[in-house]
């Protein structure tokens, strides 16, 4: 009797863990690496000049896009897009916190998630969600430690982990995983740590990352939603001078053998130098540091058997040259999937259209109007149709839409603003609306030399003719021989305007015809 319920008991365990199996198998894992002021420009399967073979073979294996815009262009409302499917304009602690709906909405590190918002991880409830690096979506209370502080110092320690505690359980409730780790709140120099740990910690997030995957319940396909903090500053280089065993939790050791070393990678940067400037140097080490992540991860993918049925998402979050505007905007994205062909993809997408297309990837269901953004599953299956005649960006008091020949971009500033502003001192007012960027350490009028990279940066109202002024360079919204086309481009920016729950002008005055 004994050995006839053994035997049955065995029986229905290998039946449960048969169909688990078979659950998993019948829809696809998700990995969704975001990676922080990437430039197309630097990966060479976008035509740059430094070696990043990983990054490239994932292009080659496949699809890379070449007209993704960034919806927003620094990191806050861009995380928000990458995980929300929607509009920063929409992040309910702006609109109730510092933007009500009566006003128009300011959009820069102001657009946080909060418990209750729907976010990819809630979506795919029947998955296990894990959340390694970088967040910038609002903060806990975090315990205060001393920039002088020691890292090896055993108290610190003791608060480095309680921080660290903290940080996952607050993106645990927020934004709805079911395991968060190594996770960075903010920027690097804008938490709260020993100076000396002040730096890029890729190896430990890498660690971090392939820790998940090796851990990942098999019954359950796996979201594995990781931010580098790379290539944003501080430089690499600080980094990678500095003592490898530095992560968030002080000094650390299990993470010194994931990925080639310190030493390879100093070694590496000086076999490419010399170099123009510090900052070419440090974006050198950062890509080919962060390149050699990826690689390992995808590595962790094959040794896993998790690879033929995982979809790769590699994006950036923006590019670093063209933050805080609407000038220009295209970013890096990259995916590989199940089922789809290699292909190089020019349909028009933005990054609030990732996450409808990797519900429609994984079989989802999704209501009318839950997501602003549109899936692109078809153009990844080789339907080269457009999904959309536009794309729309919003930044500061900026706004902007965005089609494959032309891109119009207005600002537009609210009352209180507004009539400080004559036309004698408009270059004095920055599309923050202030005479200086708050904040900037070195109180520039203008965050990131927007004004020297664009001429019409001033111009409340900018037209560019895609195909024959792609840096946009000319703006052609006062010549009356455009104003046909300015008018056409007006009243698609009315039409995303009037859906949005706050003002912007004219754009959503109900008498405007």
């Amino acid at each position: 009797m004994k050995s006839k319920t053994t035997t049955l008991f065995a029986a229905l365990f290998c039946f449960t863990m048969a169909a688990a199996s078979g659950r998993a198998a019948e829809q696809p894992n998700i990995l969704y690496l975001v990676v922080d002021d990437l430039d197309r420009a630097d990966l060479g399967c976008y035509g740059g000049s430094i070696p990043t073979p990983h990054i490239d073979q994932l292009a080659r294996e496949g699809v890379r896009f070449t007209s993704c815009y960034a919806t927003s262009a620094v990191c806050t409302p861009s995380r928000y897009n990458l995980l929300t499917g929607q509009y920063a304009s929409r992040s309910k602690w702006l609109r109730e916190n510092e933007c009500p709906d009566t006003t128009n909405a300011f959009i820069r590190w102001n657009t946080n998630l909060e418990p209750g918002d729907e976010t990819l991880a809630t979506f795919l409830n029947d998955y296990h969600t894990g959340y390694v690096g970088k967040w910038h979506n609002g903060l806990p209370i975090l315990r205060h430690i001393p920039a002088v502080s020691e890292p090896q110092d055993p108290e610190m320690a003791a608060h480095y982990i309680e921080n660290q505690k903290t940080a996952c359980r607050f993106i645990e409730k927020t934004a709805g995983f079911d395991e968060a780790r190594a996770v960075y709140l903010t920027n690097i120099f804008w938490l709260p740590l020993s100076q000396r740990l002040m730096t890029h910690h890729q190896h430990w997030l890498t660690h971090q990352a392939v820790s998940y995957l090796k851990s990942t319940p098999p019954a359950k396909p796996f979201l594995l939603y990781m931010a580098t903090t790379l290539p944003h500053v501080p430089s690499a280089m600080g980094a990678l001078n500095g003592d490898p065993r530095a992560s968030l939790l002080g000094y650390r050791d299990e993470h010194l053998n994931i990925q080639p070393s310190y030493a390879n990678l100093k070694e590496r940067v000086a076999q490419a130098g010399p170099f123009q400037d510090e900052e070419a140097e440090g974006i050198y080490a950062a890509t080919i540091w962060l390149d050699d992540a990826v690689g390992r991860i995808l590595q962790e993918l094959e040794e896993n058997g998790q690879a033929d049925n995982t979809i790769v998402v590699l994006v950036s979050d923006h590019e670093r040259h063209e933050k805080m505007t609407c000038n220009m905007g295209k970013t890096t994205l990259i995916i590989r999937a199940p089922g789809i062909k290699p292909a190089v993809v020019d349909t028009l997408v933005s990054t609030v259209d990732i996450v409808p297309t990797l519900m429609d990837l994984c079989g989802k269901k999704v209501a009318p109007k839950q997501f602003d953004g549109r899936s692109f599953s078809a153009a990844l299956h080789g339907n080269p149709a457009e999904i959309q005649d536009a794309v729309y960006q919003e930044i500061t008091y900026t706004r902007a839409v965005t089609t494959k020949q032309w891109k119009y971009i207005a600002t537009r500033f609210p009352e209180e603003i507004q009539a400080k502003i004559t036309p004698d001192n408009r270059r004095d007012f920055n599309q923050e609306g202030t005479t200086y960027s708050v904040g900037d350490s070195n109180l520039a009028r203008v965050r990131y030399n927007s004004d020297k990279k664009f001429p019409g940066y001033y111009d409340d109202d900018q037209l560019y003719n895609l195909t024959e002024d792609p840096n946009e360079q000319t703006n052609l919204a006062q010549k009356p021989e455009y104003a046909g086309v300015l008018a056409e481009m007006k009243k698609k920016l009315r039409t995303y305007s009037l859906d949005l729950p706050h003002q912007f002008a004219e754009f959503t005055d109900s008498d405007l015809q």
